[in-house]
């Protein structure tokens, strides 16, 4: 049995769409038709990968799958410290008169 790629924050199973820009980007490892992310099958990989954009159909022959930062809870929190921390501060209160 071969070992699945896992998250190394959450330990989900993964998989690897290889997108146009030729990153590897971690999906869902099941298929999903409300997924944003489209690849085709070669051999045993997904390639070709593209973020579909609010009604955008997949390409003739693509499958789509759903990003796996968008179920990672991991990834949710990153996210919302990344936001969090970007926020401007009120910077009158850093002055004392």
């Amino acid at each position: 049995m071969a070992d699945f790629p896992r998250c190394r924050s959450c330990w989900a199973v993964l998989r690897f769409v290889v997108m146009a820009s030729g990153k590897r980007m971690p999906v869902e490892p099941v298929r999903d038709p409300k997924g944003i992310v489209a690849a085709r099958k070669v051999g045993r990989d997904f390639v070709d990968g593209v973020v579909l954009h609010r009604g955008e159909t997949p390409p003739e022959g693509f499958t789509t799958f759903r990003p796996h930062w968008a179920d990672c809870e991991h990834a949710k929190r990153a996210h919302k410290a990344e936001t969090e921390a970007a926020t401007p501060r009120d910077r009158t209160t850093d002055f004392l008169f």
